[in-house]
């Protein structure tokens, strides 16, 4: 399978439930605010690939194992409530398989793509739980290793 498309977006979530039923296939929102780095998706997006090609998937389906990776978590209801959307919601991280369905789902909300909104920073360490004394040990430059270490852990996690 394709790498799939890393976007971001700035558009207003207002009714989940709506907007969930309007999500194609293929296609998983998130928090944009939780989300350290295109990388961490990307990672997220390839180490979901691997799980349901080896059989070992949690979930349903590749954008579900995704949202796990991207969470750190085995739980769809705890990967949910940390990088789900919810209403107010007004950064939205977006991997897509089907690009084409994204960029039509985009265009229909009315959202601008603003890939800078998946910058991260200390306030997403902060939700990740990386301490001051795991920061320390790296440069701010690399501190997106911190998080996708946590992404990788969960295989360990799910085990």
């Amino acid at each position: 399978m394709a790498e799939p498309a890393i976007h971001a977006y700035r558009g207003r979530v207002d009714d989940v439930k709506a907007l969930l039923a309007r999500i194609p296939k293929g296609v998983q929102l998130l928090r944009a605010d939780r989300v350290y780095g295109p990388d961490h998706l990307r990672l997220a997006a390839r180490l979901a690939a691997r799980a349901v090609a080896e059989g070992r998937a949690r979930s349903a389906d590749l954008p579900t194992e995704t949202l796990l990776y991207a969470a750190g978590e085995r739980q769809v209801g705890k990967a949910i409530a940390f990088l789900g959307l919810h209403a107010g919601v007004v950064a939205i991280a977006a991997v897509a398989w089907d690009r084409a369905a994204l960029d039509a789902l985009a265009r229909a909300e009315g959202w601008t793509r603003d890939d800078a909104l998946l910058a991260g920073g200390p306030t997403v360490l902060d939700a990740f739980g990386v301490s001051p004394e795991e920061r320390a040990m790296l440069p701010p430059s690399r501190w997106d290793e911190l998080v996708l270490e946590r992404v990788a852990l969960t295989d360990v996690l799910k085990a």
